[in-house]
């Protein structure tokens, strides 16, 4: 099985998952009958995940001779490991400061830790990339569309707004 196929059946899992939470969200009783529910969205967008996942499964791999005694686990090799752990840690890490340091602080952090592990080096870009577009988020989010975020308890707890 290649890289490819293994992605794409990672993909299948992934959307097939998201697409029976989905089903979970509750709706309110006057939204039952309504063309569009909080359930349309994640819905449709398994589905088309699985689809696509499904056609990388089936349809045949274009530019690649099929090797001849190739295992099953053998495309597992060439992936980052290394960078998935790290980014896998981070994810945590920004789930255990998002309410402790608040949206703004957790999401830039989270945001020049993923760009420092991919790669990228220069401060402009990774400061660039990540504070403007975390802070135009959080207007937008908090501002905008009224949605409450948390400033982090470490900004209450030190005289901060709240």
């Amino acid at each position: 099985m290649t890289k490819d196929r293994i992605g794409a059946l990672f993909f299948l899992v992934l959307s097939l998952a998201y697409g029976l939470e989905a089903q979970q969200i509750r709706l309110l009783p006057f939204a039952t009958g309504e063309a569009f529910t909080p359930r349309t969205m994640p819905t449709a967008l398994a589905i088309v995940g699985g689809v696509i996942a499904f056609l990388m499964l089936v349809l045949p791999a274009k530019d690649r001779p099929k090797k001849v005694g190739e295992g099953a686990f053998a495309g597992w090799g060439g992936f980052a490991w290394v960078k998935v752990l790290a980014l896998g840690v981070l994810m945590a890490v920004y789930a255990y400061l998002l309410t402790r340091a608040g949206f703004i602080v957790a999401t830039s952090l989270f945001l020049l830790g993923g760009f420092l592990v991919l790669g990228e080096r220069r401060w402009p870009v990774l400061l660039g990339a990540s504070v403007p577009v975390v802070v135009a988020f959080w207007f937008i989010l908090s501002q905008l569309l009224g949605i409450y975020l948390t400033p982090g308890s470490w900004w209450v707890a030190f005289g901060g707004g709240g």
